[in-house]
This record gives C-alpha cells, structure tokens and sequence, in this order.
C-alpha cells in the first residue's frame, strides 16, 4: 500500500517539475521523458 503511495507521489512531482521547466525554457523532449525516468525503476521494484 505505501509503495502506491510514492508511485503517486513521483508521477505527480514530474506534472510540477514540466510547466517549472517549461517557464525556464527547458526542451519538451526532457520535460516529457522524465515522467518515465522516474517511474521505470518504481515499476521494476513492483514486478520483483
């Protein structure tokens, strides 16, 4: 249950870091991308 918890936590982090980085002038290509950076090894860690 709490491992939900920070699945949650870090998929939503990344929807606060995109318009920061955005208003910064960052690439969409990273902006898009870190969503899946943060959540493959959390899915890993599921599937184990």
């Amino acid at each position: 249950m709490q491992q939900g918890y920070w699945h949650r936590f870090f998929f939503a982090f990344t929807f606060i870091l995109n318009p920061a980085m955005d208003l910064q002038g960052g690439s969409w290509i990273w902006s898009a991308s870190l969503r899946y950076y943060f959540m493959v090894p959390l899915l890993f860690r599921s599937n184990v």
